[in-house]
């Protein structure tokens, strides 16, 4: 009975070992990346492992290159290369196969080589995407000729296999932002070649509002950590100075005291409602904490366009147009276009820390949109240019030379109600006076 009993405990042991084993075991992973996927032949093209390892060191690779089931070029532990070449000597569509084998499982993976012959044409593309009409993309044919001059451009933007356009540089407006893929299929009237790439479109900017001042200590720090933040993201993330009780200040007290704030600077406002900084202990801080804000909001659908922005810019005035979409899903209620018109850089009234000032708010203006027929471009006017702070009356030069024009969409309550009070879309526009 002794005997019988040290053998079950002994299974159970096994067992438990088996178990242990299989329960934190994690199989390897094959994952294959190419110089080129696609060219005329002879085609050379260097193959990659980028395999994710699991629980054990891989034993084996094995390569097939042509996907005939016969294997090229076997490796082990003790000779596997950084990477592999392969040249393709026949036109043909052929499937690479990488097999890995870590001695307790297999994985493989598979990635498509499309040899072309020196007589068919070779599509490629790239697209760009305007700053300021941020849905619509503008689509350039890069597309080498074979033997014959390509003579037809078939353009799928939607992924229905339904030709969306037949030009050869063509644009396209989608009608969200996202990823997408985007195929063009060539032709010489006997050759064709296609290819299909993931477009990137970019949806709404963000915009922070920072009330600031050249006696305050922290501010220098919020000040750097904006700037870094629209070197990073470019024409997507804008932000606007509003100094007060300084040499720049300019009449912004009441929009001071409109949003909740407890008196003292640096005080931020990103997209109206969504995140407020009080205060500002090192500029990463800073950074990371409305980089933290803006994530979520740049994510977010385009629900307001503005675009076709119209300027005539004079010593005393600016008058302008724009063009303004809304999404049927933003409340017009209480809707405004608020407008600042903005110097680029200022080195001659330094920050607390000696730096030059970015993004200086010169004047702003708010004009009630909600109950405008936005059929027709919304004009407006920001006026007494001439009557600007006094650090630019005591220079007597007239307007700057580097100015921009902030133009967003804003839901402005009175009193500031923090449900609803949001920017819904910004651009910028400069006016190089």
């Amino acid at each position: 009975m002794k005997k019988i009993l040290i053998l079950f405990f002994l299974t159970l042991v096994i067992f438990a070992c088996d178990r242990f084993e299989y329960e934190f075991y994690e199989p390897p992973i094959a994952q294959i990346n190419v110089s080129n996927a696609q060219g005329y032949s002879p085609l050379e093209v260097t193959f990659f492992d980028i395999s994710e390892l699991g629980s054990k060191p891989i034993e084996e690779w094995t390569w097939d290159f042509d996907g005939d089931g016969i294997p090229e070029q076997v490796y082990n532990l003790s000779n596997n290369p950084d990477s592999v070449v392969f040249v393709y000597e026949t036109p043909d569509i052929y499937g690479a196969t990488l097999m890995i084998d870590d001695g307790k499982s297999v994985s493989t993976d598979t990635i498509f080589i499309e040899v072309l012959d020196v007589l068919s044409p070779l599509a490629d593309f790239n697209y760009s995407q305007p700053d300021y009409y941020q849905l619509e993309i503008n689509f350039n044919d890069l597309s080498t000729p074979g033997v014959n001059p390509i003579t037809i451009w078939e353009w799928d933007f939607n992924d229905d296999d339904i030709i969306d356009s037949y030009d050869q540089n063509p644009n396209y407006t989608f009608t969200t932002n996202g990823d997408f893929p985007v195929t063009l299929k060539v032709s010489d009237g006997i050759y064709e070649n296609i290819i299909t790439k993931i477009v990137t479109v970019i949806g709404k900017s963000v915009l922070v509002e920072l009330f600031t001042g050249q006696w305050c200590s922290n501010c220098p720090n919020a000040e750097e950590a904006l700037h870094n933040l629209r070197m990073q993201y470019g024409s997507r993330f804008s932000y606007v100075e509003y100094h007060i009780g300084d040499q720049l200040a300019g009449d912004f007290s009441g929009l001071f005291s409109y949003y909740p704030n407890t008196g003292s600077l640096p005080l931020g406002i990103v997209n109206g409602n969504a995140h407020i900084v009080y205060s500002a202990p090192s500029i990463e801080e800073v950074e990371v904490e409305i980089e933290t804000a803006i994530t979520p909001l740049l994510q977010e659908p385009l629900l307001a366009l503005l675009t076709d922005v119209q300027t005539n810019l004079t010593d005393i005035s600016l008058t302008a147009s724009v063009q303004i979409e809304i999404d049927p899903s933003i409340p017009t209620g209480n809707l405004s276009l608020v407008a600042v018109l903005m110097e680029d850089y200022n080195e001659e009234y330094p920050n607390h820390h000696g730096d030059p000032h970015h993004n200086i708010a010169l004047k702003r203006i708010a004009v009630d949109i909600s109950t405008l027929n936005l059929d027709d471009p919304v004009s407006f006017e920001i006026d007494e240019l001439d009557v600007l702070p006094q650090w630019y009356m005591d220079n007597a030069t007239g307007l700057p030379e580097d100015l921009t024009l902030v133009i967003w969409i804003q839901t402005l309550e009175t009193p500031y109600n923090q449900n609803s009070c949001a920017v819904h879309n910004v651009i910028e526009i400069s006016l190089n006076n």
